[in-house]
């Protein structure tokens, strides 16, 4: 999702006195602020599992042929144990992560520009003010993963399927400053955030992340479609 900005034009009442507003203001004629919003905790971060009326080996082909259909990555499946591993790397982390949401604005005399995006988004720009001066930001987020699928044969040749998933996402800015007439180009990193289905994770700056469960959800579906 790409940020949405909004331009304000005003023109002041008195415009004969642009010259001297602008000498007067001139000290604060750009400012701005960021907000970041954390997200809402999940009701429930338990595993995601669902229970097919197949036995355990017809259920673990399915789930091979499902997962190797999808852009996964199979490293692991251990036919005696019936575990699965698979990693992912998806284009859009947000559709799988909640991690809140940011807004931003900046206002250079009366021009006014707005950012409203979700923090985990895969690539964004946006503009802020950083030590009271214009600064702006490109960044960008890649999540990987690794998906668990776990068989469990129960009574009347029944399979429980269980999915969970970890996660890791690794954040990079593009941070360029207003000094004077020139703009300084910094390239910053955070450290990877990692988390699972059932915890979320936060880090020192207090920017949060948790499971949507969408991808669990999602690999359990396509295995009964299989299966049906």
């Amino acid at each position: 999702m790409r940020a949405t900005s909004r331009y304000n034009h005003k023109l002041p009442a008195a415009f004969g006195l642009l010259p001297l507003v602008l000498v007067c203001v001139c000290a604060s004629c750009t400012r701005g602020a960021y907000t970041y919003t954390p997200p809402v905790p999940p009701v429930d971060l338990s595993p995601r599992s669902i229970v097919v009326a197949h036995g355990p080996d017809a259920t673990l082909e399915a789930t091979v042929a499902y997962l190797s259909g999808k852009s996964y990555d199979l490293s692991i499946v251990a036919r005696d144990s019936r575990v699965i591993h698979a990693s992912f790397t998806p284009a859009q982390p947000d559709a799988l992560i909640d991690c809140g949401s940011v807004q931003s604005w900046v206002q250079e005399y009366w021009t006014r520009r707005e950012y409203d995006f979700k923090a985990s988004t895969s690539h964004v720009k946006y503009e802020t003010m950083d030590d009271k001066k214009l600064t702006r930001y490109e960044r960008t987020a890649q999540l990987t993963g690794k998906a668990t699928v776990l068989l469990t044969p129960l009574e009347d040749g029944r399979t429980r399927i269980t999915a969970s998933a970890s996660y890791q996402l690794t954040r990079a800015f593009v941070r360029r400053q207003q000094k004077d007439s020139e703009w300084l180009t910094t390239l910053l990193s955070q450290a990877p955030l990692e988390f699972t289905s059932s915890t979320g994770a936060k880090d020192i700056l207090g920017f949060q992340c948790f499971p949507t469960h969408a991808l669990e959800s999602e690999i359990l579906a396509g295995i009964r479609a299989r299966l049906d």
